[in-house]
């Protein structure tokens, strides 16, 4: 949206990401004094991996979050292929 190119579903897997990023570390991917600092992390800058800020997530869950930040919109998850599997423990806890 920030670059003003055509929307699809792949929009909406970023902002998943977006949001798996928040609920599981407990802060947003990218932080910034001001909303041009923000648009022009999201456009440019890689996103942290959520597992150098909360170590006990599992690789699987980090990897889907991080597929869904990706820049370009082809690398992110493909919804015509099979849905990943990814396990959470029951112990495991949402960030807060």
């Amino acid at each position: 949206q920030a670059a003003l190119e055509t929307l699809d579903e792949r929009s909406d897997l970023y902002a998943l990401g977006v949001v798996l990023f928040e609920m599981v570390v407990g802060r947003r991917p990218f932080l910034g004094d001001t909303s041009q600092d923000l648009l022009t992390q999201h456009r440019h800058a890689a996103p942290p991996d959520p597992r150098s800020l909360r170590p006990a997530l599992s690789n699987d869950l980090a990897d889907l979050i991080l597929r869904c930040l990706a820049k370009a919109p082809a690398t992110r998850l493909d919804q015509s292929r099979s849905s990943p599997k990814v396990k959470v423990s029951p112990s495991y806890h949402m960030a807060g």
